[in-house]
């Protein structure tokens, strides 16, 4: 079977996240991932990125338009915004057809003030 690049990973994890299927979107992540929330806390491990993004699933409008997405390497950058016309960006490094880090980036004031 041949690895996915990164970019096709990247857009799997779009395409998970906006079926809402937490259990397919986990099996994307390296068991010791590195999430890094700018803002937020820093999440370690699947158990930490899945209480995360189980509440976000949970968010019944939460649906993400890419925008652009950019390959370089191990990495994939997903641009993206939302129902509300909210962006963000999420950077991914892929090792072994898995992610093992990812790097959210928004502006928090602007995005919950919707």
């Amino acid at each position: 079977m041949l690895e996915q690049s990164p970019k096709a990973i990247a857009l799997k994890w779009l395409q998970t996240f906006n079926e809402k299927d937490c259990d397919e979107l986990l099996n994307l992540y390296y068991m010791h991932a590195y999430y890094k929330r700018i803002p937020g806390r820093d999440l370690v491990g699947k158990d930490e990125i899945s209480d995360y993004l189980i509440k976000l699933c949970l968010i019944q409008d939460f649906y993400l338009e890419s925008q652009n997405i950019l390959e370089d390497g191990q990495w994939a950058i997903l641009e993206w915004k939302d129902l509300y016309g909210r962006c963000a960006c999420e950077a991914f490094q892929i090792v072994n057809g898995q992610i093992v880090c990812q790097r959210e980036y928004w502006d928090e004031t602007k995005f919950w003030s919707k």
